[in-house]
């Protein structure tokens, strides 16, 4: 397995990983295929300096896939800081809105 790089955390936030496992399935999690909900799903929270949850990101393992934390927690991380920084630049960015 190749090396997997994680994006830098904002100063003053936290990263926090949760692993979910359900051997029937994760039935909410079923977007895609109803009758194929995944089986292991890791959640990526950016938390504040205050502990407020910023951010959340998702990582839903395939029931074909075979499951790998190492590479779930690199998915939603990444995900998770690639909302958060885009997110900060359509905030800063100016408005080119038209004003009559």
């Amino acid at each position: 397995m190749k090396k997997v790089t994680l994006l830098p955390v904002p100063d003053g936030h936290k990263v926090k990983i949760i692993h979910v496992h359900d051997k029937n399935g994760l039935r909410e999690m079923a977007l895609s295929n109803p009758k194929k909900p995944p089986r292991y799903v890791t959640y990526a929270m950016l938390l504040d300096n205050e502990g407020m949850m910023v951010d959340i990101a998702i990582a839903a393992c395939s029931p074909r896939d075979t499951p790998s934390r190492k590479l779930g927690r690199a998915i939603a991380h990444n995900r998770l800081l690639t909302y958060y920084y885009d997110s900060q630049k359509e905030s800063s960015a100016p408005n080119m809105a038209l004003t009559a």
